[in-house]
């Protein structure tokens, strides 16, 4: 039996392999999410759960920064050809009003995506 690991799920470097863990409700349209994980992953070792939790934060977060570039590249768009340091400077007004948190490092973040 074949444990090829599919192309659109991002792996730890470890050789597990992950199975799908229902609880995870996003509801799109209007912007929301929760978690209401089942028992079996509140029964896991504490160790493993915390283990799993940092790897779903690594990937959450890598989705996290992405859609703030595009967030950033879609909200650019609007000001014409504005300095980098305005358009920065409106972004992070923006995220603020809306209560996203800006990294203080966005001018990098674009240049890595």
């Amino acid at each position: 039996m074949s444990t090829t690991r599919p192309a659109d799920l991002s792996y730890p470097d470890d050789e597990g392999f992950a199975q799908p863990v229902h609880g995870l409700f996003a509801d799109l349209d209007a912007g929301l999410g929760c978690i209401n994980l089942p028992d079996d992953f509140a029964l896991a070792p504490s160790v493993n759960q915390l283990s799993v939790i940092a790897d779903w934060q690594r990937a959450l977060d890598a989705h996290r920064r992405r859609a703030l570039v595009d967030l950033f590249r879609e909200l650019s768009a609007a000001t014409g050809d504005a300095p980098l340091p305005e358009r920065l400077a409106r972004f992070r007004a923006t995220c603020a009003t809306l209560g996203l948190e800006c990294p203080p490092d966005m001018g990098l973040l674009l240049q890595q995506h």
